[in-house]
């Protein structure tokens, strides 16, 4: 993955990890719902029962995400601006 999330692997479990815990922060921002524990499940027809796995929390991954994207959309908002002043 790019930075700031370069230290995790470029696979489809991490982004699943990093999607969850931007969920759980929305739920916990919004709507006041406390996630404590989150996890993973994948289903096959090809077995029986499924495989589960605990989703771990990623606090500072989350928190470097969002600040990028506010940094990102003030910087568009400016070039914006910027552009409707000329």
């Amino acid at each position: 993955m790019l930075a700031p999330l370069a230290h995790l692997a470029d696979d489809a479990v991490h982004k699943y990890y990093l999607q969850l815990n931007l969920y759980r922060r929305l739920l916990q921002m919004h709507y006041d719902l406390p996630v404590s524990r989150m996890l993973l499940a994948g289903f096959s027809p090809d077995q029986l029962g499924y495989a589960a796995l605990e989703v771990p929390l990623m606090e500072a991954e989350v928190d470097a995400v969002l600040e990028e994207q506010a940094q990102l959309v003030a910087a568009t908002a400016a070039a914006a601006s910027r552009a409707g002043a000329e």
